[in-house]
């Protein structure tokens, strides 16, 4: 194939996506990511196949099929989302990439392992209360780093860092019934990721379904006994 046959076929929409669907399917994330590095034909292969990095907080469920937990409220009210002032999130933060999906179109994930270009000591987690639709910021609730110091494996050197254990923090100061009319809010959490001596930064965010922020969750309704 001659060099301006091959640049017709990348470059002109309609052949570029079939030829992505065709090939990408088969080959490995790094792959892709090493083909979009050398020609910007192939930028959008990892979008366009669902196979680029994101943010998740939800735990990984890797028993049969390699998929994540389904992100859930404090309960559920007519089956409407809820969270209490009371409990506290529970969060997750890692980076995945989605590699296939299943049947029920659920993705199919693996965790993407710390490059030796991020530098630990300037990445982060930061949470916050969103507005459900404007998205604008409500409460800070929490900014921890994303990686903390362990004790060494036998062999290597400290300082030695991995994974922070999962996040816990809560709603201080909000409620829904604090506006008017009542509003609901989005829980946003953003991960940045430092990475060594080149000035520039990775910033990844997960916001969830929206819910009412309540002070207590309603108590169960008791049946009553009739006394004769």
């Amino acid at each position: 194939m001659s060099h301006h046959a091959l640049t017709q076929l990348l470059y002109s929409d309609t052949h570029n996506t079939a030829l992505c669907h065709a090939l990408a399917p088969w080959l490995e994330l790094r792959d892709l990511v090493v083909l979009a590095h050398v020609c910007r034909a192939f930028r959008s292969w990892p979008r366009d196949t669902g196979r680029q990095c994101f943010l998740s907080i939800l735990p990984f469920w890797s028993v049969n099929v390699p998929v994540l937990a389904t992100w859930k409220p404090h309960f559920l009210v007519d089956g409407v989302a809820h969270v209490s002032k009371r409990h506290s999130f529970l969060v997750h933060p890692r980076i995945y990439s989605c590699y296939a999906r299943t049947v029920e179109g659920k993705q199919m994930v693996e965790q993407v392992p710390r490059g030796s270009l991020v530098d630990v000591r300037c990445t982060s987690v930061k949470a916050r209360l969103v507005h459900a639709i404007t998205h604008e910021s409500v409460e800070e609730l929490a900014c921890v780093p994303l990686f903390q110091t362990v004790k060494p494996p036998k062999g290597e050197d400290a300082p030695y860092y991995t994974f922070r254990r999962p996040v816990f923090f809560k709603i201080l100061r909000t409620l829904s019934s604090h506006y008017s009319p009542p509003c609901m809010f989005r829980l946003c959490v953003e991960v940045f990721v430092g990475l060594h001596d080149t000035g520039v930064s990775g910033h990844y965010t997960y916001t969830s379904d929206r819910f009412w922020v309540v002070s207590t969750a309603p108590e169960p309704q008791r049946k009553r006994v009739r006394v004769a």
